[in-house]
């Protein structure tokens, strides 16, 4: 679907989507979140979709996550066989709430966690299970829908400093 249109560039399909799910009525925006270092963890920061649905009388909105590639997030090499098919279960593409998420990521994490300890190798800190939920919990900036992730995002949005966090494949706009 979106892949034939952004050439395999993950930022380019994400924007791809959420063109998509703009053009069906969804107020759907790409999304960065970003953190900082602290001693026992490294920064980062991630992109994915976000979109606002079920507006209340009092204006307020549910927000929904979709993360186009979820079960590569959790893959690990050396993972005994229970964790593979733990990993296998999930979707490819997830699409929901934030606190349906963090309960998969506490799950994966701790069946991630149990895997490594029983093969005796090292948990690194980006398989923590703090780390990988700062990737949607973490302060974020919504995107509009022609704005890149790869370009600079202005300081002070969602605690964001100036600076780069990738760059998009799609040269021919």
């Amino acid at each position: 679907m979106a892949r034939e249109e952004s050439d395999g560039c993950s930022s380019c399909t994400r924007r791809a989507v959420v063109n998509r799910l703009r053009a069906v009525g969804y107020d759907a925006a790409p999304c960065v979140s970003k953190w900082k270092p602290t001693q026992s963890m490294p920064g980062g920061f991630h992109e994915y979709i976000d979109v606002l649905v079920n507006p209340t009388p009092e204006g307020h909105e549910s927000r929904l996550l979709i993360e186009l590639d979820f079960q590569s997030e959790f893959q690990m090499s050396k993972a005994c066989q229970n964790y593979h098919d733990l990993i296998n279960l999930l979707p490819e593409i997830f699409v929901g709430k934030p606190k349906h998420l963090n309960r998969i990521v506490h799950i994966l994490c701790d069946a991630g966690k149990r895997t490594l300890k029983e093969k005796g190798i090292h948990i690194g800190p980006w398989r923590k299970r703090k780390f990988v939920q700062k990737k949607w919990s973490s302060p974020h900036k919504r995107l509009s829908a022609d704005q890149d992730p790869g370009i600079l995002l202005s300081s002070g949005e969602a605690g964001m400093p100036d600076q780069a966090f990738g760059l998009c494949c799609d040269l021919q706009r």
